[in-house]
């Protein structure tokens, strides 16, 4: 038996509350970098969008672009971390986006 969508997410990953949460996190990147202005709330956004890549994603290649791309100035950092948001985000919605498993550390 067949089945028609993408691919099923691994156990215990949301894809639509991820890409939810993806989209109000590029909203707010999207207010802040256009208006060149609350730059001081970059900081919290940067947080909050690193910590929901590493919850949801583990070690995957893009949580790793992510960081790099807040360690350029800003706003060209702002700016290449929407950039690594919104190729999640692509990947995301077309079911393509695959979790790394988390490594569990010695018990």
């Amino acid at each position: 038996m067949s089945r028609e969508g993408p691919p099923r997410a691994p156990k215990g990953f949301d894809r639509h509350g991820f890409v939810a949460r993806l989209e109000e996190m590029m909203n707010r990147a999207r207010l802040m970098i256009e208006k060149r202005k609350d730059l001081a709330s970059a900081s919290k956004w940067e947080a909050q969008a690193q910590a929901l890549l590493r919850d949801e994603l583990g070690d995957h290649a893009y949580t790793k672009r992510f960081e790099v791309a807040l360690s350029q100035p800003r706003p060209e950092g702002l700016v290449a971390a929407y950039g690594v948001l919104w190729a999640a985000y692509e990947d995301a919605l077309k079911g393509d986006l695959k979790p790394v498993v988390k490594k569990s550390g010695p018990s």
